[in-house]
C-alpha cells in the first residue's frame, strides 16, 4: 500500500547575495527541504531514521521533480532533485533547474518549498516531488543562501578545524554540491561528504595557541582523517601528512 504524504518547508526573508553555480547549462540551487519531528495535522511523525529511509531509497529512484503546489501542469517539470543529504535530523537537497526557470523563480520571489513523500510496505518512506509553494509549514527550511554557506564555514573555523588556506576550496565545494555516481550503482554526495569529514577531523589551529605547538609528533604515517582528507581534495595524503609533520 503506497501513502503520499505532503509536507510542507519554508524559509522567510531569504536572500542570495552571491551568483548560484552552474554545472553545465542548470543552475543548482542547494535547500534545506525538511525537518524531522511531530505533525499532528498530518497525523505523522517523521523521525531522523525516516529521513535516513528517504535518502538511501534516493539513489534508486528515478527523477524527482519539483513542480508548483503540487498540481500538474504544462510546465512540469519546472527543475529536478538532483541530490538529498542529511545533517543531523534535516533534511537538505540540491534543486536543480535551467538558467531561464531559475531567473524567473527569483523575479517572482518565491522562497518557500514542500516535499511529497510516499509511504510504501516493502521500501518506506522515498520522495516523490518537491514544490514551490506560497504557504511555509516548516520555517526553518528553504533554499540555502550565500550567507548559510558562511555560518557553516564560519563554524568549522570556531571549532579550528579548518584553516584559511582551505576556506576557498571549502566554500566552493559547499556552495557548489555535486553527487558522484560509482559504477556499482552506488553515490556520493559531496558536500554531505565536506561536512562529515569536518566533523570527524581533529583540531587543526586551536584558537589562541601557536600553530607550532598545536600538532602531536609525527607517526609513521597518514592518519584516516588526513587520508580521507586527501581523498575528497585530490591531494597526496603523505604530502598532507609530511606538511603537518614539519610544524613540530
Amino acid at each position: 500500500m503506497t501513502k503520499v504524504l505532503l509536507l510542507t518547508a519554508a524559509l522567510a526573508a531569504l536572500t542570495f547575495s552571491a551568483a548560484e553555480p552552474v554545472i553545465g547549462n542548470k543552475i543548482r540551487r542547494p535547500a534545506r527541504l525538511f525537518v524531522a519531528g511531530d505533525y499532528p495535522d498530518k497525523g505523522v511523525t517523521i523521525t531522523a531514521d525516516d529521513l535516513k529511509q528517504i535518502v538511501a531509497n534516493f539513489s534508486t529512484a528515478p527523477n524527482v521533480p519539483v513542480k508548483t503546489e503540487h498540481t500538474d501542469t504544462v510546465l512540469d517539470p519546472l527543475g529536478e532533485v538532483s541530490a538529498l543529504y542529511l545533517e543531523g535530523d534535516e533534511l537538505y537537497g540540491v534543486l536543480t533547474f535551467s538558467p531561464g526557470m531559475d531567473a524567473h523563480i527569483r523575479e517572482r520571489g518565491v522562497e518557500h518549498l514542500s516535499i511529497a513523500i510516499v509511504r510504501d510496505e516493502a521500501t518506506g518512506y522515498r520522495l516523490k516531488e518537491t514544490s514551490l509553494v506560497f504557504t511555509p509549514r516548516v520555517r526553518t527550511a528553504g533554499f540555502l543562501s550565500a550567507p548559510a554557506v558562511q555560518a557553516k564555514l564560519a563554524a568549522f573555523s570556531a571549532l579550528g578545524k579548518m584553516t584559511p588556506a582551505m576556506r576557498p576550496t571549502v566554500e566552493r565545494l559547499l556552495s557548489a554540491p555535486q553527487v558522484v555516481s560509482f559504477s556499482d550503482g552506488s553515490a556520493l554526495d559531496v558536500a554531505a561528504e565536506v561536512e562529515a569529514l569536518f566533523a570527524a577531523m581533529p583540531v587543526l589551529q586551536p584558537r589562541g595557541s601557536v600553530a607550532a605547538a598545536s600538532f602531536s609528533a609525527p607517526v609513521a604515517g597518514p592518519s584516516a582523517e588526513t587520508a580521507a582528507f586527501g581523498k575528497l581534495f585530490g591531494v597526496d595524503p603523505a604530502k598532507i601528512h609530511a606538511n603537518l609533520g614539519q610544524r613540530n
